[in-house]
């Protein structure tokens, strides 16, 4: 008998498991090790200075509601010292409900040492010489 036919039981076991947990909306991969350069903020930390290592990531976390055509833009950033990876993300935090808002997710890697300041500006892309709705502004020290 062959090594395929033998072990059959052992796949159609993984398959299902498999199917499972997709229907169920789990992740089929496990979660990444924790980066050890990881620093989060989010709206509490406004106005605030955090420390990043250098070649660490540093990932932005702002409530949005993206039904009502606001988001959230870069307005200063030192891309010398902070490299934006990929587009910004929508995500859904804890459980969500109707009419929940979201965080928009920005990830920068710190490139080299010292200091700069990162603002954002929440409002709407087509609203040109309107105030922004909100800022959000933090002291970045790369170390």
């Amino acid at each position: 008998m062959s090594v395929a036919l033998r072990n059959r039981p052992a796949w159609c076991a993984a398959l299902v498991f498999g199917t499972c947990l997709i229907s169920r909306g789990l992740p089929l991969a496990l979660e990444m090790p924790a980066h050890q350069g990881l620093t989060t903020v989010s709206d509490k930390d406004k106005q605030s200075e955090v420390s990043v290592p250098q070649d660490g990531i540093l990932v932005v976390r702002l409530r949005v509601s993206p039904g009502t055509g606001f988001s959230w833009h870069i307005t200063g950033c030192d891309r010398n010292r902070l490299k934006l990876l990929g587009d910004p993300v929508f995500e859904k935090s804890g459980e969500a409900k109707p009419g929940d808002g979201e965080e928009q997710v920005f990830r920068y890697k710190a490139l080299t040492a010292g200091p700069t300041l990162l603002s954002l500006a929440l409002r709407r892309a087509w609203e040109k010489n309107v105030p922004p709705a909100r800022t959000f502004e933090i002291k970045v020290k790369i170390q």
